[in-house]
Protein backbone atom coordinates (compact mmCIF):
# COMPACT_ATOMS: atom_id res chain seq x y z
CA UNK A 1 0.00 0.00 0.00
CA UNK A 2 1.02 3.09 -0.72
CA UNK A 3 0.83 6.76 1.03
CA UNK A 4 0.52 10.25 -0.64
CA UNK A 5 2.52 12.66 0.19
CA UNK A 6 -0.01 15.53 0.16
CA UNK A 7 1.26 19.66 0.36
CA UNK A 8 -0.70 22.48 0.76
CA UNK A 9 0.66 25.19 -1.99
CA UNK A 10 -2.10 27.88 -1.45
CA UNK A 11 -5.38 28.91 0.54
CA UNK A 12 -7.37 31.52 1.46
CA UNK A 13 -8.70 32.07 4.87
CA UNK A 14 -11.62 34.56 6.21
CA UNK A 15 -10.61 36.41 9.09
CA UNK A 16 -12.55 37.96 11.64
CA UNK A 17 -10.02 40.75 12.52
CA UNK A 18 -7.12 40.88 9.55
CA UNK A 19 -4.81 42.94 11.97
CA UNK A 20 -5.21 40.22 14.16
CA UNK A 21 -4.74 37.12 12.31
CA UNK A 22 -1.74 38.79 10.62
CA UNK A 23 0.07 39.58 14.15
CA UNK A 24 -0.48 35.31 15.09
CA UNK A 25 0.90 34.55 11.52
CA UNK A 26 3.67 36.73 11.28
CA UNK A 27 4.76 37.15 14.69
CA UNK A 28 4.03 33.92 16.82
CA UNK A 29 4.18 31.62 13.45
CA UNK A 30 7.02 33.57 12.23
CA UNK A 31 5.59 33.61 8.44
CA UNK A 32 6.81 36.20 6.65
CA UNK A 33 4.26 38.88 4.31
CA UNK A 34 4.34 37.81 0.61
CA UNK A 35 2.18 40.45 -0.49
CA UNK A 36 -0.83 43.57 1.19
CA UNK A 37 -3.12 44.55 -1.50
CA UNK A 38 -5.70 47.24 -0.77
CA UNK A 39 -8.43 46.60 -3.74
CA UNK A 40 -11.24 49.45 -3.28
CA UNK A 41 -11.04 49.32 0.00
CA UNK A 42 -10.78 45.34 0.83
CA UNK A 43 -7.33 44.14 2.31
CA UNK A 44 -6.00 40.90 1.71
CA UNK A 45 -2.41 40.03 3.23
CA UNK A 46 -0.45 36.87 1.97
CA UNK A 47 1.70 35.48 3.97
CA UNK A 48 3.41 31.96 4.09
CA UNK A 49 7.07 30.71 5.95
CA UNK A 50 10.16 31.46 5.19
CA UNK A 51 11.43 28.38 4.42
CA UNK A 52 8.60 27.19 1.83
CA UNK A 53 8.34 29.91 -0.61
CA UNK A 54 5.82 28.12 -2.54
CA UNK A 55 3.40 28.00 -0.06
CA UNK A 56 0.81 30.92 0.81
CA UNK A 57 -2.00 31.72 2.81
CA UNK A 58 -4.60 34.91 2.00
CA UNK A 59 -5.88 35.92 4.94
CA UNK A 60 -8.57 38.47 4.20
CA UNK A 61 -11.91 40.01 6.03
CA UNK A 62 -15.33 38.52 5.89
CA UNK A 63 -16.94 41.59 3.56
CA UNK A 64 -13.67 40.49 0.91
CA UNK A 65 -14.92 38.52 -1.87
CA UNK A 66 -13.74 35.29 -2.14
CA UNK A 67 -10.51 35.21 -3.39
CA UNK A 68 -8.84 32.08 -5.16
CA UNK A 69 -4.76 32.38 -5.14
CA UNK A 70 -3.31 31.68 -8.07
CA UNK A 71 -6.40 30.18 -9.77
CA UNK A 72 -5.90 26.94 -7.64
CA UNK A 73 -7.44 26.09 -4.48
CA UNK A 74 -5.53 23.16 -3.30
CA UNK A 75 -2.30 22.14 -5.76
CA UNK A 76 -1.14 18.56 -5.08
CA UNK A 77 2.23 17.31 -5.85
CA UNK A 78 2.73 13.18 -7.22
CA UNK A 79 2.47 11.04 -4.02
CA UNK A 80 6.47 10.50 -3.06
CA UNK A 81 7.37 6.93 -3.53
CA UNK A 82 9.42 5.30 -0.77
CA UNK A 83 12.23 3.05 -1.08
Amino acid sequence: MTRADLRLASCALTVHDLGEALGFYRDVLGFVVRADTDSGGTRRVSVGPPSQPDVRIVLQSPAADPVVPSGNILRFTQPRREI
